[in-house]
């Protein structure tokens, strides 16, 4: 197993991140490369971590307390290549995340104070160039892919360019 990560859901809706990587913006799943001799979960809880929160590093005792704080662990294998995995998760596993890494007194460079609900985390996040995931979504949970009509995307252009001239 090379990556894992981690898909949180409540049953109609999941959680998503927009991602820049070169002139592509795009909706990923929380979750990344293993580290040496890390065991799946472990990844998982790691990237997700350091992607909700933007840690450059993440205490083997908090990974620990999550694996164990959390349960049953749903873990789906892509059948492409047996080389990622990932966990999925309800939104009160995800709250309850946010209440461990925040009793442990964690802090983040996007929140002003670690978030205790979905709407926070979302809503809360401060924008951070650096972060390797720019913003978090809700997105329906549907099967087929979804695409931005392009008479929907002109409507975002036009609010970005506007909210650009307010701020020059």
């Amino acid at each position: 197993m090379k990556a894992a990560g981690i898909f949180f859901t409540n049953g109609k809706h999941y959680l998503g991140g927009l991602q820049k990587k070169f002139d592509t913006v795009f909706i990923s799943g929380l979750g990344g490369s293993k580290k040496e001799y890390e065991a799946p979960l472990h990844t998982a809880i790691r990237e997700t971590l350091e992607e909700l929160f933007h840690f450059s590093q993440v205490p083997n005792y908090l990974i620990e307390e999550i694996v164990f704080s959390l349960s049953p662990w749903k873990q789906y294998y892509c059948e492409q290549s047996m080389e990622y995995s990932f966990f999925e998760c309800s939104f009160s596993d995800l709250e309850e995340i946010c209440k461990i890494v925040f009793e442990r007194g964690l802090r983040s460079p996007l929140y002003d104070v670690i978030p205790g609900s979905i709407g926070d985390l979302i809503l809360t996040r401060k924008s951070n160039p650096e972060a390797e995931i720019i913003s978090l979504a809700l997105l329906p949970l549907h099967k087929d892919s979804l695409v931005i009509s392009r008479h929907f995307q002109k409507d975002v252009e036009m609010v970005c360019s506007e909210r650009e001239k307010i701020r020059t």
